[in-house]
């Protein structure tokens, strides 16, 4: 028992930036039901109170998580230093393998809350709302670009993780100048740098086989479930 608390401990900083981002979706709706709530008052000074616990909430959030990641950065560095192979392995696949839930926690509930906000929309403006889609995507095509830098600075802490078992790799022979580019180059693109991450923990260092095995049948099922859906869209 107190191993395995030891253990816990000894991964805090890896595992608490996968929570504190897993949370990041449902945090900001209770933060934005407190703002509701607190700006539900008829005075104009509620609806500010509302607008500013908001904002403070998101600062806040915010502030935690570019903590935290610096600090994993930081920290991925010094078990490089210390040549502890397993730290470096075990973080990258915490981070790499705790933002799988992410993506699935967050961006299912954004997608349904698009789906839901734009079908309201249409049905509530009996169509109308396509005309304005000319003047809309502009704003659209912002949103989706925030969203694509934010998802890649998410990816950042855990990449180096990967960096480090990239370089300790091969320091110990077990690859190539060619192939440490490319793993380190796999390590900060989507998708395929959780593929990787699972490729050099189990292939090169025999470590994390169960915890792959549950990653790879939810990918394969992930995958699997995006085929069906686009053929039956097409269909």
């Amino acid at each position: 028992m107190w191993e395995k608390e030891n253990k816990v401990r000894q991964y805090i900083l890896p595992i608490g930036y996968t929570v504190v981002m897993t949370l990041c979706v449902p945090l900001h709706m209770m933060l934005l039901e407190c703002a509701l709530l607190a700006g539900s008052g008829n005075a104009e000074s509620s609806s500010w109170l509302g607008l500013g616990l908001y904002g403070a909430g998101v600062l806040i959030y915010l502030m935690a998580v570019a903590v935290l990641g610096i600090l994993n950065v930081v920290r991925s560095f010094r078990a490089y230093r210390q040549k502890d192979i397993r730290y470096c392995v075990n973080g990258m696949l915490i981070l790499k393998y705790g933002m799988v839930l992410y993506f699935i926690i967050n961006y299912v509930v954004i997608a349904m809350i698009v789906l839901a906000g734009g079908l309201a929309a249409f049905v509530g403006s009996r169509g109308t709302i396509l005309f304005a889609l000319p003047f809309m995507l502009p704003g659209i095509l912002f949103f989706m670009t925030v969203l694509v830098i934010g998802t890649w600075l998410i990816m950042v802490p855990g990449a180096f993780y990967g960096v480090q078992v990239i370089r300790l790799s091969y320091g110990e022979k077990k690859m190539g100048m060619g192939a440490a580019l490319l793993h380190g180059f796999l390590q900060f693109n989507f998708l395929v740098d959780v593929l990787d991450a699972m490729y050099l923990a189990v292939k090169k260092w025999g470590m994390g086989k169960k915890s792959s095995v549950l990653i790879g049948i939810l990918y394969g099922g992930a995958g699997a479930g995006l085929i069906w859906f686009i053929a039956g869209a097409v269909n």
